[in-house]
Order: structure tokens, then sequence, then C-alpha cells
């Protein structure tokens, strides 16, 4: 669909619901509503997002005609449809439960086109529940299918994005989660180049989407700010609202880092808030965890403290745990700074550590281990904070540009000759 045509198709796809109405029910007209209700599903989704009830409300009709008339082929991207409303809402049950009859559905038809898209399905939600190992499988399993022969590429008249831009996005996200920036970069890189050779907006603004994600985590600024700007345009151009409240809370968090102004925090708060508005829920623990971070920018700790609470308290209930291992972090990172609270601290920080061993998230545990170690390193423990330190940076083999990596290091050497002058101070 091209620029105003969403619209305006929106309007056409209602029209023609309106007349089948009057006609007799028949195996043509619920075949012919079916494909109606499929075309204005995916017409609100890329207009109002992912998450309008109005995806819901078509995409489920949809899928009470495919039962009526029993058709494989046609229930798949069906299911699609309602999966990526349910993923975007934040009610993972229901969505893992899709994507788990995505992959039977591709198991029983042997579709390639079909496997490609489930394993997609299933392994970017278990990334967002912070299962990532097995999430990197299933993704990883996407590339695999692709590799043991053609896959013909699915229908962007049919599926809101590329199968193969969505995979390697999502990829890249897990692959900095696990410790790997710069294969992050690599991936997130490939996406948009692809985007842009299928000359398919949507999934150009999709992988846009999370390559500024993997910069804002690589701690770029300058390049969160380019990406979301071009995010922002293509939304602009082409009517995704969606894409264009995500472009512009990134692009006022970069803004706030680069200029250290903290007037771009409404800007933030207001695109978060329209955010919100379209129904989205996925990934709240991350864009909360950016405004917090705002906050203690300009020294507002009761809001950030209060937003990260909240967070954490909704995380709990649609356990999106991607991001937990940082909101503890976080959290422990502003009561030291308010309270000077380090016995408080220090636990938020070693829940921080066990969270993110535990997901062998590696990028959130080197995070924890310089935070910890720096409030170690103030309370003069330089041989245990260097021990947590060294064992997380052993960890991470690439990414030496990054900001996490360079504070990591930076701390690193500081222990290392607090250390020496202690020891020399003992020996005089």
């Amino acid at each position: 669909m091209k620029h105003s045509a969403n619209t305006d198709a929106i309007v056409q796809f209602n029209k023609a619901l309106d007349a089948l109405k009057q006609l007799p029910e028949s195996v043509l007209t619920v075949e012919y509503e079916l494909a109606i209700q499929a075309a204005v599903g995916l017409a609100y989704m890329l207009c109002k997002g992912y998450a309008a009830t109005e995806v819901e409300k078509a995409y489920a009709r949809a899928y009470s005609l495919c039962r009526t008339i029993g058709e494989t082929t046609s229930t798949f991207p069906i299911l699609c449809g309602l999966w990526e409303y349910y993923v975007v809402r934040a009610e993972f049950p229901t969505a893992k439960e899709l994507a788990g009859q995505l992959l039977s559905i591709a198991n029983q038809t042997s579709d390639p086109i079909f496997t490609y898209e489930a394993k997609r399905a299933m392994g970017g939600t278990l990334f967002w529940l912070g299962q990532l190992e097995n999430s990197h499988d299933y993704l990883k399993g996407g590339f695999e299918t692709k590799s043991n022969g053609p896959v013909n590429r699915i229908s962007t008249q049919t599926y809101s994005q590329d199968t193969e831009v969505a995979n390697l996005s999502n990829f890249a996200c897990v692959l900095w989660l696990q410790g790997f920036p710069d294969r992050a970069l690599e991936k997130a890189n490939q996406a948009i180049q692809l985007a842009d050779e299928l000359s398919h907006p949507f999934s150009m603004a999709y992988a846009n989407a999370f390559s500024t994600f993997v910069h804002q985590l690589r701690g770029d600024d300058l390049s969160v700010k380019k990406q979301a700007e071009m995010m922002i345009s293509i939304s602009d151009k082409y009517e995704f609202y969606y894409w264009r409240t995500i472009g512009k809370m990134l692009h006022s968090s970069a803004l706030m880092n680069i200029h250290q102004d903290s007037q771009y925090i409404i800007a933030y708060e207001e695109a978060l808030q329209d955010y919100k508005n379209t129904g989205s829920r996925l990934a709240l623990s991350y864009f909360q965890a950016l405004l917090a971070q705002s906050y203690c920018y300009a020294s507002r700790y009761s809001q950030a403290r209060d937003i990260i609470e909240s967070t954490l308290t909704d995380i709990d209930k649609n356990k999106e745990y991607f991001f937990k291992a940082d909101l503890f972090r976080l959290k422990g990172e502003i009561i030291l700074a308010a309270e000077q609270n380090e016995t408080t601290a220090e636990k938020y920080y070693q829940a921080s550590l066990d969270i993110a061993r535990q997901q062998k998230a590696y990028a959130l545990e080197l995070r924890a281990s310089t935070s910890l170690g720096q409030l170690w390193q103030q309370q003069g423990n330089y041989h245990e904070a260097l021990t947590l330190l060294d064992g997380a940076i052993d960890q991470i083999n690439e990414g030496f540009s990054c900001t996490d990596w360079l504070r990591a290091i930076n701390l690193q050497k500081e222990l290392k000759s607090q250390l020496i002058a202690d020891q020399q101070g003992k020996l005089a």
C-alpha cells in the first residue's frame, strides 16, 4: 500500500463488507469476506499500529471464517496477524500459543515460507520473554530454513513486513543482549539493506526501528538520532503512526543525551503516551527505562523511582523479562543517587546480576557488574570489584567502541591501579 492509501483502503474495504452483508451466505461470499477481512486487518495495522482494536476485530473474524472453510493455507497469515496483535499488546501467553499454532501448520504443510515465519514468530516471542537461548535457536533456525534451499518471499500484500527483515532485526537485539554488539549491528544493517532493496516501506520502518534500538544499546547517540530521523521520515510519508511514536521517543532520548537538556523529556513523555494510546504495550520495560534514565539526568529521582517500580510491577504480570535485569540495576542507581543507601543499592545490583546470569544476557551482566564494581570501589573493596569485573569482561569479545565496554574497561584500569597502590601502601 502506497502513500495515503491505507485510510482510503480501509474505507473501501468496509464498504465492500457492508455490500457482502446484503448477499445470501455462500461458500463464495465467505471466501470473499475472508479476503477482505485479512486485507482490512493489514490496512488497520499499517495505519493505526499492530495493537489497534480494529486489527484484532478483523483478524478474529477472518480466523472464524477460516475455521468455517477449513483451509489451512488461508489460516496461516490470519494467525500471523493475530500473533502480531497480541505480541504488541504484550499478551505473551496468547502470543506464544499462536506462535505454536503457526509452527504446527508449518510442520503439517512443510512449506518453507511458513516455517521461516513461524520460527520468527516463536523466536520473537521468546526474545521479549527473556528466554534468549531459545529465541536465538528459533531465529537462527529461520536463517537455516532459508539456507536449505530457495524460499520465496512472503507477500507483503498479506503480511505486514518481510519475514527475513524481521528475523534479522529481532536477531540483532538478541545478539546484543548475549554480548555480541558488533554482530548485532551487522544484522541490523543487513535488515535495513534488504528492506531498501525490497522497496517495502513498512519493512523499512521496521528495520530502521530495530537498528535504532541496537545503536541506543551500544550507546551511540548520534547514530540513534540519525536512524530515528529516518524512521520518522518514512512513517510520516506512509502514515505509519506506530513506528512514528517509537521514532519520536528514541529521537528525544538521543537529543537529551547529546545536549544534556531536560527539555527533551517532555517530547519523550508525549511520544510514550502516544505509543500507549495505540494499545501498544510491547517493550514498555525498555522505553520506560530510558525515561527513568532521563529523569535521573535531570535529578528527578522521585519520578525515576516511581516509573521503575511501576514497570517492575507490570512485567511481573505480563512476563516481559528481556530487560528485567537492567530495571533492577537502574533501581539501584536511583537509590544510590537519591538516598545514598549503599546497602539497598547493592541488593538491587546483585539482583540485576543474578537475572542477567540466569538469562545469559552477558551485555546486561557487564552493566550490572560495572555498577556493583563502582559501588565496591567506593567502599574500598578493590579486589572483590576487580574479580567481579574481570569475569564479566572476559565474556565479551567484541564491541570495544561501545559505551558499556569503555566504562567497564576504565573501571578495570582504575581498580588495578588502586590495588597496586593499596599493596604498596601496606609494604611501606
